[in-house]
């Protein structure tokens, strides 16, 4: 645990690549989903760039099955440092649940958005005992 007991050190976001049509993945996110998902997907090249420039910075670089999506993982730290925020960004105190963060400017026309949903608070677990 970092500075806050409250909250883990390391941080987890979603990074969605521009997909290969301009279809927007946040279209999906409604309805039941198209019998062809390939219009949504971002191509391997783009997804493999946005990878490996993610990896370069330091994070941990994760897919989802339906090659949509990318998870990127580090400390707050390095998320910090990385986008220019501040470290309390990570950790809840925000007002809003919800955090966007720009793509780094060498990626800015590879990625649609990246977000990053903030903890909560942590219950109280003396119920655990």
């Amino acid at each position: 645990m970092g500075k806050d007991k409250q909250f883990p050190d390391i941080v987890a976001v979603m990074v969605v690549p521009r997909s290969r049509s301009g279809k927007l993945f946040r279209e999906l996110q409604s309805g039941p989903l198209p019998p062809d998902l390939t219009p949504y997907q971002p191509t391997p090249e783009t997804m493999r760039e946005v990878r490996q420039a993610f990896e370069s910075m330091g994070f941990q670089v994760f897919d989802e099955p339906l090659g949509m999506t990318l998870t990127i993982e580090g400390s707050r730290a390095l998320f910090a440092s990385a986008f220019n925020i501040p470290e309390t960004d990570f950790d809840g105190s925000g007002e809003s649940p919800e955090v966007h963060l720009r793509p780094p400017a060498r990626l800015k026309a590879l990625i649609q958005s990246i977000s990053l949903i903030t903890p909560s608070k942590p219950a109280d677990d003396t119920h655990r005992r």
